[in-house]
């Protein structure tokens, strides 16, 4: 990580061997998502994780996940994402809101046990609904599920990204700082899937002590869509866990589902129907 600080000028350069080439970037730019408010108002940042999937040997971001001070989970898609949106409401009917670009996601507490809250906020300052997850004793919430047609929506994850901003700060320590406890985190997916297919990104999410042992699966979202593909059922997913503290932390579902699928779309449940299997044997992708 570099830093350099001249009357206010600051940059902070995330450095990974795995990304490919060097990009440079502004504050508004979706790279500097997770580190934006912080960058503005002089404040130190929170945790951050990268996610990012190998595809036919090239990193794509799947965006940034953040944990603020007042445990708020944030997730930023780090590119400009503009997504359909299908919000569950209590009787599990989807809603569709009409894509506009995504700003970042948020997850909450809800102070009451067995319910966290989600919101979706787009760059022009507007929100989407409010959806209340309900979380089932031994299963993580379903914060959100990503449905891509392919890769063309994603960025490279570069060896080198360098965000250049003012700050009221002039410590050429604080990028140092803003980069916090934070690195990417890389899932390998399917090299050869059969076209045609979907990218199916399912992030769940453990708020609470034990959160490690709790199941999360892929679930075929597809046939609530109606895009899925009768002819061909067999998707083989990606998955791992990731550890923010011990008593915060992700589970990460990476598919290629047989399908077609028009443009991106967002998908947030309130519950989740029947029981899930039990989770893998501990693997790669674990931090």
């Amino acid at each position: 990580m570099d830093t350099t600080a001249e009357s206010g000028e600051l940059t902070l350069t995330l450095n990974d061997r795995r990304g490919q080439g060097s990009v440079t970037v502004g504050v508004d730019d979706p790279w500097a998502g997770p580190w934006r408010q912080a960058m503005v108002d002089g404040r130190p940042t929170a945790p951050w994780r990268g996610i990012a999937i190998w595809y036919q040997g090239v990193p794509y971001s799947l965006g940034f996940v953040s944990l603020s001070e007042g445990q708020r989970l944030l997730w930023f898609p780090g590119a400009n994402l503009s997504a359909s949106e299908y919000s569950e409401d209590t009787t599990g009917q989807l809603t569709h809101f009409v894509g506009r670009p995504v700003d970042h996601l948020t997850l909450d507490s809800d102070f009451t046990p067995g319910r966290q809250r989600s919101h979706l906020s787009y760059v022009d300052g507007q929100h989407g609904p409010i959806v209340t997850h309900h979380h089932r004793a031994g299963d993580l919430t379903l914060w959100f599920s990503l449905l891509l047609p392919d890769t063309s929506s994603l960025r490279v994850v570069p060896e080198s990204l360098s965000i250049n901003f003012t700050s009221p700060r002039r410590d050429p320590h604080y990028p140092e700082q803003l980069a916090g406890q934070g690195h990417w985190e890389f899932l390998e997916a399917a090299d050869d899937p059969i076209p045609p297919t979907f990218i199916q990104f399912d992030v769940w999410a453990g708020m609470w002590s034990g959160w490690e042992q709790d199941r999360f699966a892929f679930l075929p979202l597809a046939g609530q869509l109606g895009i899925a593909d009768p002819e061909r059922d067999k998707v083989y997913p990606r998955m791992a866990q990731l550890q923010f503290t011990p008593e915060c932390g992700l589970g990460l579902v990476v598919a290629w589902v047989p399908g077609r699928l028009k443009k991106p779309t967002m998908i947030r449940p309130s519950s989740i129907q029947g029981s899930l299997p039990p989770l893998p044997s501990p693997g790669g992708g674990s931090t």
